[in-house]
């Protein structure tokens, strides 16, 4: 008896152990490393919810069968059961919206019919409950106010329900007395049904809220060790700037003192390579003093008030314009709104972005420069654009890198850190920079930054 017992049990636990397992197969439907944390929440109750969907309608069809009800009732409960298996064939190829909205649309549209077909006493009517909240679950920001309609409607049908109830009979006759039975099943499993629901819905976003916090726990420590690595570059650059300008400060004054010594000696040639070593020396010193510049910048406190762009502008404009009398400049100049940010350093971006633009164009006939502005609810983008060199803009990312130039000193001489420096400069008020180009037809650059 006791061996007889415990194969039963043994039998049983593993019943239970295939079912489970089965079950959460079948609730990652859908699902594959690449889906978002969110979906996958998703997902899981979308998938779960059919499998109880399709769990309740088989007990109460293979029920009813047993209790005397016509046979149209079984097959209507039974057929009750595609209603869950569509959803997860939706889910299986990846047609997760169309699955959420079936699932509820249809739901909705079986916990109307049964209520009339059957009779009020069976209670089809409180699965509504649990619907109510779906929406809001199922969709984020996908259909928008539409899942508060949603969730409305849940209750339009319950209203509709009690009304019809006062004025119509059920379409099915079925005897009172075997509604007890089925009718008290349906009960515990609508509680059940809305109990896992519940369950599903605070398991899955105690996952979220814990992978989330996880998230954040790396990316602190990420953030952490990037900011002292950082912080290590910084120091390393500037000590080796500071290292290297006091031996490149001998070489020019060497480089000056040699022709005067060696006199008649020095040869033509010899005049040349003295000549070349200067210019390399003296863009070596450049390059050294924009390294400091751009170290130095991770250390400035930023001072925002507003700016007068179009004031600032206009005379950067008149200083370039004054300056190079021989570049032909057509300019071109929207109204520019007023700013938030830091005085000194935004100038310093707009120097950068507009010589720049002389530069590259300086080839031209004549240099066309455009500067403009848009503003959105939270920030302000200006861009200039030119008609220029251009670049590839296959190579876009590396425009914002230190020393990382795409076209070489002979063709446009320059240190290659004034746009690190822009960047740095836009990354600290809190925007963004990028650029934009077709080789040989010109070049735009944008910037946005923040509303106060």
């Amino acid at each position: 008896m006791y061996i007889k017992h415990n194969s039963h049990f043994l039998a049983f636990t593993l019943a239970q152990y295939l079912m489970l397992k089965t079950f959460y197969q079948l609730r990652d439907i859908g699902i594959d490393d690449h889906t978002e944390p969110s979906m996958v929440r998703t997902l899981h109750f979308i998938n779960a919810s059919s499998l109880l969907s399709i769990a309740v309608m088989l007990i109460l069809g293979l029920t009813s069968l047993f209790t005397g009800w016509p046979l149209i009732a079984t097959l209507l409960l039974l057929l009750g059961c595609i209603h869950g298996i569509i959803p997860l064939a939706l889910n299986y190829r990846q047609k997760t919206f169309a699955s959420r909205l079936y699932f509820l649309i249809a739901g909705y549209v079986i916990l109307l019919l049964l209520p009339i077909i059957f009779a009020p006493e069976m209670h089809f009517q409180a699965y509504l409950l649990p619907g109510m909240g779906m929406s809001f679950f199922f969709f984020r920001g996908e259909i928008g106010r539409w899942k508060f309609g949603l969730a409305l409607v849940a209750i339009i049908i319950w209203v509709y329900l009690q009304w019809h109830f006062s004025a119509f009979d059920p379409l099915l006759s079925v005897d009172p007395y075997s509604y007890l039975f089925v009718r008290t099943l349906n009960d515990f499993l609508a509680f059940l049904f809305t109990f896992t629901i519940i369950y599903i819905f605070t398991l899955e976003s105690h996952k979220y809220v814990q992978k989330i916090e996880e998230n954040a726990n790396e990316l602190k420590t990420s953030n952490t060790s990037l900011n002292e690595a950082n912080e290590e570059l910084e120091r390393l650059i500037f000590s080796i700037t500071h290292d290297l300008k006091a031996p490149l400060t001998n070489i020019k004054s060497l480089l000056a003192l040699l022709p005067k010594q060696a006199g008649e000696i020095l040869s033509n040639e010899g005049e040349k390579y003295i000549s070349r070593a200067n210019i390399s020396a003296n863009r070596l010193s450049n390059m050294i003093d924009s390294l400091l510049r751009y170290a130095q910048t991770r250390d400035l406190q930023l001072e925002k008030s507003c700016l007068n762009t179009q004031a600032l502008v206009a005379s950067l404009l008149e200083e370039y314009q004054d300056s190079m009398p021989s570049q032909k400049i057509s300019w071109v100049m929207q109204d520019l709104p007023n700013c938030y940010a830091d005085k000194g350093m935004i100038t310093e971006v707009w120097e950068n972005l507009i010589s720049n633009a002389i530069k590259y164009s300086s080839r031209e006939e004549e240099t066309q420069i455009k500067i403009q502005a848009f503003e959105t609810e939270k920030e302000i983008t200006f861009s200039v654009h030119d008609n220029g060199a251009g670049f590839d803009p296959k190579y876009k990312t590396k425009l914002f890198s230190i020393f990382q130039r795409l076209h070489t000193q002979s063709e446009f001489p320059g240190s290659g850190i004034g746009l690190a420096s822009t960047a740095r400069i836009i990354g600290l008020h809190g925007g963004k920079i990028w650029g934009d180009s077709i080789l040989g037809q010109g070049a735009s650059f944008y910037f946005s930054l923040p509303k106060v």
